[in-house]
């Protein structure tokens, strides 16, 4: 299990990345898979939040939220790539 500060340390990236991303869809909105992938990371913080809840709580983590966080964040991931390529 990854130690709790190397999980803080990768939410608060994801947090500074949506940030960028949120502030990249209103300079341009047009852009649908990079507006898409906004969202799902945003879902996907969602879930890496609550297992970090689960975490701090010194819980169980659910299996199921741990493989949504991991391919929410992989499609969002492509959805970006896809977006940034096409323009």
């Amino acid at each position: 299990m990854v130690p709790l500060p190397v999980g803080a340390a990768h939410g608060a990236a994801a947090l500074v990345a949506i940030v960028l991303l949120v502030r990249h869809d209103l300079d341009f909105p047009g852009n649908h898979y990079v507006n898409s992938a906004t969202v799902l990371f945003i879902l996907t913080a969602c879930g890496g939040l609550l297992l970090f809840g689960f975490r701090a709580a010194r819980q169980k983590l659910p299996l199921l939220v741990i493989v949504l966080h991991a391919g929410f964040g992989l499609f969002a991931l492509g959805l970006l790539c896809l977006g940034m390529t096409r323009g």
